[in-house]
């Protein structure tokens, strides 16, 4: 089955010419001054690795962030657990909350630290919210709950 364009074109001896057929005449020769077709076209594709470079990489920058913001998550979350282990041991020996409070913010500024206590038995949660790009995103809230025994 041949395959012709919409209006099919002629070569120079007046025969329709098919699609797969180059588009040239051999017995013309380009003009003085212009390329031959073939370096016109890889001419014409200069700038594509720009415009691809452009397109992928605020999405590298993206994926570096959310991964440095996990990892910052990350070390926000063992800072919060030495905070609530802290917090445990001191409301255990018997310290006053204001005090155990103002040492949590101490330790990690914008912690809130609840604590409750059984017979012998006192914990402390603290709890901080997810910070930058990942917290942008995500309104998440990192929490650590220690329970330690009553000192007597």
């Amino acid at each position: 089955m041949l395959v012709y364009n919409r209006v099919p074109p002629t070569t120079h001896e007046g025969a329709p010419r098919l699609t797969g057929e180059p588009r040239s005449r051999p017995d013309r020769q380009p003009l003085p001054g212009r390329r031959p077709p073939a370096k016109r076209r890889l001419r014409d594709e200069r700038g594509s690795i720009s415009a691809e470079f452009a397109l992928v990489m605020p999405a590298v920058l993206v994926v570096l962030a959310l991964c440095l913001g996990v990892l910052a998550a990350g070390t926000t979350r063992g800072r919060l657990w030495d905070v609530a282990g802290q917090s445990a041991r001191s409301f255990a020996r018997g310290d006053p909350e204001e005090s155990i409070a103002a040492q949590a913010r101490t330790l990690l500024p914008g912690v809130a630290v609840s604590l409750a206590g059984q017979e012998n038995l006192v914990c402390a949660t603290a709890g901080i919210p997810v910070s930058g790009v990942v917290g942008h995103f995500l309104p998440l809230q990192l929490e650590a709950r220690v329970c330690t025994l009553r000192e007597e």
